[in-house]
C-alpha cells in the first residue's frame, strides 16, 4: 500500500529510541525489534487459546 509507512514512522522512531536506551543498561545484553507475536507470546509463557 503506497504511503502506508508514513503514518507508522513516529511509532517506529519511538521504538528505536527506546531500544537504544534499553541496550545501554548494564543488565541488558541485546535488544531485538519487531519480534513476531507468536514468538512474544511463547516467550512470555502465554497461550493461544480463545478467539483471535
Amino acid at each position: 500500500m503506497v504511503g502506508r509507512w508514513l503514518w507508522q514512522a513516529p511509532e517506529y522512531i519511538a521504538t528505536t529510541l527506546i531500544a537504544q536506551s534499553i541496550v545501554k543498561l548494564d543488565e541488558v545484553g541485546y535488544v531485538t525489534l519487531e519480534n513476531s507475536v507468536k514468538s512474544a507470546v511463547k516467550h512470555a509463557g502465554g497461550s493461544r487459546k480463545g478467539r483471535p
